[in-house]
């Protein structure tokens, strides 16, 4: 008979989820870090502040590192929807089993 491995296979994708899930946000407050601290060069846009990309350029990939960032988070939500709705359901129901007179 074969065995069942898609536990295995499922904790494997939800690793992979939250690796990529850090990794882009890590870049994307870094990028915006850089671009708020990095000083303006008044007139010249062809200023390079850090690996040959100018201004325009950082914030061109900042904003694609922040729509994947957003994404890989919708992707965690819907992965782990079960788990949240659980937690959410625990949060809201009262813990005691005194009852009220």
């Amino acid at each position: 008979m074969k065995e069942n491995h898609t536990g295995r296979y499922t904790a494997y994708v939800k690793y992979f989820v939250i690796a990529a899930l850090t990794a882009a946000w890590i870049l994307a407050a870094w990028t915006g870090f850089m671009l708020g601290v990095v000083p303006y060069s008044p007139g010249d846009e062809k200023d390079v502040l850090l690996l040959g990309y100018t201004r325009a350029e950082w914030g061109i990939i900042h904003s694609w590192l922040s729509v994947g960032a957003v994404s890989i988070t919708a992707v965690e939500i819907l992965i782990t929807r079960k788990s949240l709705r659980e937690f959410i359901r625990y949060l809201t129901e009262p813990q005691g089993k005194e009852t009220a007179d």
